[in-house]
């Protein structure tokens, strides 16, 4: 500082003769320009600050509102909705985390559809097994009083005999088929496997069936290759034909049912089709579900339990291979099975 009161910045320069240069400068605007830079730090700073807590809460909260919004889907689920999802945005932890909830809420969405459609399938069953056992055992309650009470006599009490034998095979019939259902699906069934020819095991179905298709206007068409093989239990693939021949001919008024068989890379095939009326979208997904019948009216005047179809698929199924549909209302419909054969 000089005498009159300013800080100033001195400088000396030596010169000759003990003689020195001095220069004087007054720093006041040097230390302007550091108050205003020290002033423009603090601004910054506290800028920043403001902002770096505005971003802070902004994260924190659209994280709390997507947690929120999981909170309430997951709520929704436990109270058994399964028809929502959470919006999935971005691709950090959250949003696998949202995508797996969705994930979650459709297969659960789908195990209930599943768990109806069975409960469906299964009140349709029992409506229908206790119909198909009353009528029987009240036809042969009446003809045993009949017997009983000596109001049949001569020739007609043969005919009595008759009638309670065919409707007693029929009980039996019923309860096997669905004794040997539920023993394919719990696995618990054994089967001797053994490569065999196809072709002349469906030529005798065939030749059997003829009569009942004759009496319908339907021609039974089989092809393929004569020399075809398969690998399994003949008389469950047997059944497997018959249950498809059978339902093709209970479906399909005039017309024809071809059956066709070849073996092709290392695989057996079988395919029936028919000209009869067709399966909508939603009866193809479910013919092969037990007690599953397309037309209600026509099983109970021809007897059919909906167990034909589920029967070919668990055989099929227990010979490692797999079955399908393909079918449009009023263009027939055409079973496809692929069966593996071992040599």
């Amino acid at each position: 500082m000089n005498r009159f009161g300013l800080s100033v910045t001195v400088v000396v320069l030596p010169m000759e003769k003990d003689e020195a240069l001095w220069l004087a400068a007054p720093v006041t605007e040097t230390e302007e320009t550091i108050k205003e830079a020290r002033w423009v730090l603090f601004g910054s700073s506290l800028t920043t600050l403001g902002l770096v807590l505005l971003l802070s809460w902004l994260l924190a909260e659209g994280l709390n509102r997507r947690i929120k919004t999981m909170r309430h889907l997951a709520q929704q689920v436990a109270d058994g909705d399964f028809t929502k999802g959470v919006p999935v945005q971005g691709n950090d932890e959250i949003a696998d985390l949202a995508r797996d909830l969705n994930r979650m809420a459709e297969m659960l969405e789908e195990a209930k559809k599943e768990a109806d459609r069975y409960d469906q399938a299964r009140s349709r069953f029992l409506a229908d097994i206790s119909h198909e056992l009353k009528t029987p055992l009240t036809s042969i309650r009446g003809l045993l009083e009949a017997l009983r009470n000596h109001l049949v006599k001569g020739e007609d009490r043969e005919r009595i005999y008759f009638l309670m034998e065919k409707e007693t095979i029929r009980l039996i019939r019923l309860v096997q088929s669905v004794m040997e259902l539920e023993k394919m699906r719990a696995g618990k069934m054994e089967l001797k496997m053994e490569q065999f020819p196809f072709y002349p095991v469906l030529e005798d179905i065939v030749d059997q069936m003829n009569i009942l298709a004759e009496e319908k206007d339907i021609s039974l068409i089989i092809g393929g290759n004569p020399e075809t093989l398969v690998y399994g239990n003949e008389d469950r693939l047997r059944q497997v034909a018959i249950n498809l021949i059978k339902n093709a001919l209970q479906f399909t008024n005039r017309g024809e049912i071809r059956i066709t068989t070849w073996n092709e890379k290392g695989e057996t095939w079988l395919t029936v089709a028919d000209t009869g009326v067709g399966l909508t979208e939603d009866q193809s997904r479910d013919i092969f579900e037990r007690f599953y019948k397309v037309d209600s009216s026509r099983a109970t005047t021809t007897g059919e339990m909906g167990l034909g179809l589920s029967m070919v698929k668990q055989i099929v199924l227990s010979h490692g291979g797999e079955v399908r549909v393909e079918s449009e209302p009023g263009k027939g419909s055409k079973f496809i099975i692929r069966l593996p054969l071992k040599k």
